[in-house]
């Protein structure tokens, strides 16, 4: 909205058949935000037990690093926006840091979001985006020795001979 600009000259003395000039400086602001969405997912194990960590990214910059919840639910933050970004484009990239858990796959997907900032004339922003939901899945795998595998098919082959010929 508008304000006055302390530089405002609001007061003076008027005298008779005078005359007394006012300086009323208006300024505009206005703010608003913008909060990406997203989800995580994990196959092969509940979601509840693990955190993962994601980037926002723009312009090579990091402006923000946040975790999944116990839901899956992406825990990011609003980009503030101020009267000096009305009528700028900005573009953000979401990535998945890589943890250093050797059971899990983890999603290589980078979402890029797409966000114009515009002002509705009453000091508030809208951030028009273009709707992208980030939603990554990583995979969880259980670690079997390779040599257990062999043994284990080949002693379940020889119980069945076994079994077949008794």
């Amino acid at each position: 909205g508008y304000t006055l600009d302390s530089k405002s000259v609001t007061q003076g003395e008027i005298s008779k058949g005078g005359e007394t000039k006012l300086n009323l400086i208006n300024v505009y602001t206005a703010t608003g935000s913008f909060r990406p969405q997203g989800d995580k997912g994990l196959i092969g194990k509940d979601i509840k037990d693990y955190q993962f960590n994601f980037v926002v990214i723009c312009n090579g910059q990091v402006i923000q690093t946040v975790k999944n919840d116990k839901d899956g639910k992406i825990a990011f933050e609003d980009i503030p926006y101020t009267t000096d970004d009305i009528g700028k484009t900005y573009v953000y990239k979401i990535v998945e840091e890589r943890g250093l858990d050797p059971h899990i796959t983890y999603d290589d997907a980078e979402y890029e979001i797409t966000v114009k900032v515009q002002d509705d004339g009453n000091g508030k922003i809208i951030a028009v985006s273009n709707n992208v939901m980030a939603n990554f899945s990583n995979e969880y795998s259980y670690d079997y020795p390779e040599t257990g595998k062999e043994k284990l098919l080949a002693l379940l082959i020889l119980s069945i001979v076994v079994l077949l010929s008794a």
